[in-house]
């Protein structure tokens, strides 16, 4: 994830919420704070906080 932060790539994950609905995102990560990664999310189209502990199976965006 650091890596992806500091060369501006894309990131898959699946993200479980707090209901504990799964969706995939593609996002392009720029910051971690205080338990969140506050990236880009291609699926909303918006700046979005994901919180570190719903983030699960990670890997590069193709």
């Amino acid at each position: 994830m650091a890596d992806a932060v500091g060369h501006g790539r894309d990131v898959r994950f699946q993200y479980r919420n707090r209901a504990g609905d799964r969706t995939l995102r593609d996002i392009r990560p720029h910051e971690a704070r205080d338990g969140y990664l506050m990236a880009w999310c291609h699926l909303r189209g918006d700046e979005r906080g994901f919180a570190v502990r719903g983030i699960e199976a990670v890997g590069l965006a193709e």
